[in-house]
């Protein structure tokens, strides 16, 4: 999750992306396990960290 939260910070790229790239098949187990880890959504993360996401 550590890679994943720094694309999330770095890169504008869809959350999709964000979970096949740290091994995830599925937008939404990578969503529900970064919540459970972050405490907030991969979408609330990213705005709170200054970049916003683009589809």
């Amino acid at each position: 999750m550590q890679r994943a939260s720094q694309i999330l910070r770095s890169q504008r790229i869809p959350f999709s992306v964000v979970a096949s790239s740290v091994g995830y098949e599925s937008e939404a187990s990578f969503s529900k396990a970064f919540k459970q880890w972050a405490g907030q959504s991969p979408g609330a993360y990213r705005q709170t960290n200054g970049v916003t996401h683009q589809r």
